[in-house]
């Protein structure tokens, strides 16, 4: 009965796992083939994120995708730069153009370009507003006040709405909540989460 239960649950979550990347690879396309570094620091990213983007046509070099909750290489936690170092590195030596770290769950992103050079999640914002904008113009970006003032500049010039709000996930939750009728793209606590609602 136990290995029933186990395959049961296997299947399942290889279902859903090929699902949710079919649900993004409708939307998504990347205008050229590039090499991505993947650094999942051991979390459950590592089991989705190497396939995700192989699927959209990366090559992908796979930095601690293996999940191990002791976190054996490094805390998994994209906005401090010493947990970057390893991602900055294989980013050099391949060549990437892209550099890509997770957290342990998966729901925070920490961005190296190909020149081992960290992007900020303020800065990732301003790229993902301006994409977003470009489909939905005046749509309300909701983000923290631990964004520079560059970011609602940013916004505005895309021809978008900024709001700044509390630090917190539970606080952003109740705004995104309070905002669902629009479309929007919010920056809660360094987590670069889009949400089309």
């Amino acid at each position: 009965m136990h290995q029933h239960c186990v395959f049961q649950l296997l299947n399942n979550w290889e279902t859903s796992a090929n699902e949710y990347i079919g649900f993004i690879t409708e939307d998504v396309r990347i205008a050229r083939p590039m090499k991505v570094v993947i650094d999942a620091g051991n979390g459950v990213a590592g089991e989705l994120a190497p396939v995700l983007f192989r699927t959209l046509g990366c090559e992908v070099i796979e930095l601690f995708c293996k999940i191990d909750g002791n976190f054996p290489n490094h805390h998994p936690d994209p906005s401090k730069p010493k947990n970057l170092v390893d991602l900055i590195a294989a980013v050099e030596e391949h060549q990437a153009d892209v550099g890509l770290a997770f957290d342990g769950d998966g729901d925070r992103l920490g961005v190296v370009d190909s020149y081992g050079n960290i992007i900020w999640p303020d800065r990732q914002m301003m790229l993902f507003s301006k994409h977003i904008l470009a489909k939905k113009p005046g749509a309300e970006i909701i983000y923290d006040v631990k964004c520079s003032q560059n970011l609602p500049a940013q916004i505005i010039r895309n021809g978008g709405t900024p709001t700044v709000w509390k630090t917190g996930h539970s606080f952003m939750k109740a705004k995104v909540k309070e905002c669902a009728r629009n479309n929007f793209l919010k920056q809660p606590s360094l987590n670069n989460e889009i949400s089309p609602l």
